[in-house]
């Protein structure tokens, strides 16, 4: 967009508009922790690949698969949380999100196999996938 900005006349109507908007993402990139100046006006540029669970870097996503062990219950009979069967580990997912709960109940029943991909930063479930 910076770069279209660029071969536009200045005064082409859409120029004030193209000018918000990418002042609206660099803002949002910014935002993010990013730096919008370092993202050149380009065609074909790329942004670099961020480096994944290294040193002083965010912890990457990180993915389980396996069968579903156990189903927890809390007191009152609600759904909150699963444990996963993988080789060597028997990983504990909490959550008491209902979709999810049932998801859980039916790859139990039925021997499926349930990919979980967790976020690394908070620990949150981003990612449900079944497979047989």
């Amino acid at each position: 967009m910076k770069w279209r900005l660029a071969h536009l006349s200045p005064g082409n109507r859409w120029a004030p508009v193209l000018h918000r908007y990418i002042a609206y993402c660099s803002a949002r990139l910014d935002g993010a922790g990013g730096d919008a100046s370092q993202v050149p006006a380009s065609l074909t540029w790329a942004p670099p690949q961020l480096a994944v669970g290294g040193k002083g870097s965010e912890p990457a996503d990180r993915t389980r698969c396996g069968k579903v062990a156990e189903v927890l219950f809390d007191c009152h009979g609600d759904f909150c949380g699963f444990v996963l069967d993988e080789c060597c580990e028997r990983p504990v997912f909490e959550t008491r999100e209902r979709a999810i709960g049932e998801l859980v109940l039916r790859a139990c029943c039925d021997g499926l196999r349930l990919c979980v991909t967790v976020d690394g930063t908070c620990g949150r479930i981003v990612r449900l996938t079944v497979t047989a």
